[in-house]
């Protein structure tokens, strides 16, 4: 993945060492030991209930980047608009900072549909074909937890799995 934004590295490093990494970084390494169980494959359970803890927190992250767009826009317009220069530097930093925390919550959904993609591979076998046919779907865009639709999905997920005992992979994660 590429990233348009010029100061890439300089919100990498202070996303790295930020507390909000810190917070989620034992979920995430979670996450990545339970992608690479064979316990998964095996567990249809553990492997719902992995996506919907993994649903959970892309609902929060989307929510972060949807308030964080529109503080950036309404921030540039108030620096735009600023005439006092002590105001507008104080601006800018703030702009910065919400800038920085956009980066990392796009950063913790690239890093979470990546471990959820390599455990989608490993239940379909390693399967090209049927990873294509998901791909081929339209995008979702935002997950929400708490849509009615996708909570429907999640209804029909859990079904699935309980009651029919089948192993059943979202594919809008």
């Amino acid at each position: 993945m590429q990233f348009k934004d010029k100061n890439f590295n300089l919100y990498l490093s202070r996303n790295l060492f930020s507390s909000y990494y810190r917070e989620l970084q034992p979920f995430l390494l979670r996450m990545l030991r339970y992608s690479r169980l064979c316990l998964i494959k095996k567990n249809r359970i553990l492997l719902l209930y992995i996506q919907i803890a993994v649903a959970k927190y892309l609902t929060g992250c989307y929510k972060a980047i949807q308030d964080g767009k529109g503080k950036i826009k309404r921030l540039k317009n108030k620096i735009k608009n600023e005439t006092n220069q002590q105001k507008k530097v104080s601006l800018e930093q703030k702009l910065e900072g919400i800038q920085i925390r956009l980066f990392a919550h796009k950063n913790i959904v690239r890093i979470i549909k990546t471990i959820i993609d390599g455990i989608v591979w490993r239940n379909l076998n390693f399967d090209r074909s049927i990873l294509r046919l998901i791909a081929s779907n339209r995008k979702t865009g935002y997950i929400d937890i708490n849509e009615p639709g996708f909570r429907g999905v999640l209804n029909i997920a859990k079904s699935m799995a309980w009651h029919r005992k089948n192993v059943v992979i979202i594919n809008d994660l």
